[in-house]
């Protein structure tokens, strides 16, 4: 038993992850206590999430409750106004590339970001149903499907690139694929999590999801180039939580 250490309580959420698991990518939001901040009228309801890089994650304005913490992930509800944005974090969505760790519920879980270019009109959305991903633009007609086994009630790392008009769409380390969208990107974006956009309606695109981290990569196409190294770290934290859950 020498070196063992017995608690008898229940530890906090993220206490399982290892300590010497580095910084997955430039900017990483991962659902810990120390880097949430919570609701003074409803703990456990989270109003503010502080990435490691800089940037804080914000409830949207239809978030007026916050959104719920359990298990070492923020938990999104179907139908619920549960969604944050990230409005500084992107300086020019041009070239980028984004990464999310989700593990769906029931029924489905439909909206898991939007990406809106503060220069365009429309915006750029990723949802899941059942084990589809798909990308997709609000008010275009182009569509990016991607079938990710697992992915309706696994752990699932899925990443999005940008660069030149082109997205590109991955899951767990798997190959890619591509389309060309029509929505221009240069400049600012904000990224909303958990939904479409700051305002209450559109709640049937609202579904039930954990989400234990978010990856970006500013300036970065990672996905271009088939097995790129540099998402080693992102694929070694996805297998890390696939296998102790979220």
């Amino acid at each position: 038993m020498s070196g063992v250490i017995l608690f008898p309580g229940s530890l906090p959420p993220g206490a399982l992850v290892r300590g010497d698991l580095p910084s997955p990518a430039p900017v990483w939001l991962t659902a810990r206590a120390d880097s949430l901040a919570f609701s003074p009228i409803l703990p456990g309801r989270v109003i503010e999430w502080r990435a490691q890089g800089g940037p804080v994650a914000q409830a949207v304005a239809a978030n007026e409750h916050g959104t719920v913490f359990a298990t070492g992930a923020l938990q999104f509800q179907a139908e619920v106004n549960g969604g944050l944005v990230v409005p500084d974090a992107i300086a020019d969505a041009s070239c980028l590339t984004l990464g999310l760790i989700f593990r769906a519920g029931t029924p489905e879980a439909r909206t898991l970001l939007a990406l809106q270019p503060l220069r365009a009109e429309g915006s750029l959305f990723l949802d899941a149903k059942a084990e589809v991903l798909r990308l997709a633009q609000k008010g275009g007609t182009t569509q990016l499907p991607l079938t990710a086994e697992g992915a309706a009630d696994q752990v699932t790392l899925v990443l999005l690139a940008l660069q030149g008009g082109q997205v590109w769409l991955a899951a767990n380390g798997g190959a890619a694929v591509s389309a060309q969208f029509s929505l221009e990107t240069a400049g600012p974006a904000h990224l909303f999590l958990g939904c479409r956009g700051p305002r209450a309606g559109l709640r049937n695109k609202l579904g039930t999801f954990a989400l234990s981290d978010v990856l970006l990569w500013p300036g970065q196409n990672l996905l271009a180039t088939p097995g790129n190294a540099a998402l080693n770290g992102a694929i070694t934290l996805w297998q890390h939580r696939a296998r102790h859950g979220l």
